[in-house]
């Protein structure tokens, strides 16, 4: 079951887990496991969740398989001409789409949060909750993955094609590329905002709920702010 996957393609149709199972008829709780990679689900709850994205069954199960050394020598040992570094292009598409979606939700949440203010609408309970929540599966996927790339170049097996030639990836990053450094950095910034997001919009909800509460103490025990009106009074009868 390929969880990145599912979550990415989730935040790209701008679904929520609860929207998804109603969707799908699979519980929202299985679904956040699934995202989370600690449920294996049967094939007919992949079925139903790729109907409800859109997808064929095989696209939530293909995962494509982790770097490897097969074919491969290590860093250490001789190696001839015909033996090519494992290209990096899945874990830099995993980031970068991690990113992406980081980059929509936090787009999303934002109008969700001003559309509510404007109409005097209550975030939605566990709201900020849900949110936190798709933040961390976003930070596992990007740490996880870029873990997984720094181990391979650690041991020698992961490299790019610069200029058309192959070259194996240095296991520490101040030595990569601007071209491969930016994108992976950007990725990550996206990320780790979403916490800060997520606060300025549980405080505001928070000032919200309580403004509203205020409203209805003072209209049920019909209390009106006769300050001005008095002292415009009491000015013209002390003139």
């Amino acid at each position: 079951m390929d969880s990145e996957r599912l979550l990415i393609e989730r935040a790209r149709q701008r679904l929520s887990r609860q929207a998804l199972a109603e969707q799908s008829g699979v519980n929202a709780h299985t679904i956040s496991e699934m995202e989370r990679g600690v449920r294996n689900p049967r094939a007919t709850t992949v079925a139903k969740i790729a109907v409800a994205l859109g997808l064929e069954p095989e696209e939530l199960l293909g995962k494509a398989p982790a770097p490897s050394t097969s074919g491969l020598r290590s860093r250490k040992e001789d190696r001839s001409s015909a033996d090519e570094p494992v290209h990096l292009t899945t874990l830099l598409q995993r980031m970068a789409a991690a990113g992406s979606a980081a980059r929509q939700v936090a787009s999303d949440w934002r109008r969700e949060s001003e559309r509510n203010l404007e109409e005097g609408r209550p975030l939605t309970k566990y709201r900020t909750l849900e949110m936190y929540s798709f933040h961390n599966e976003l930070s596992r996927l990007y740490v996880d993955n870029l873990k997984a790339l720094l181990d391979s170049a650690e041991l020698g097996v992961v490299g790019i094609t610069t200029g058309g030639i192959n070259q194996y990836l240095s296991p520490n990053p101040a030595l990569w590329s601007r071209e491969l450094k930016e994108p992976l950095h950007e990725a990550g910034v996206h990320i780790a905002a979403l916490p800060q997001l997520i606060n300025k919009i549980e405080l505001e909800a928070s000032q919200q709920r309580r403004g509203t509460a205020e409203r209805a103490l003072y209209e049920e025990f019909n209390i009106e702010n006769n300050r001005d009106a008095l002292n415009e009074v009491l000015a013209k009868v002390g003139g």
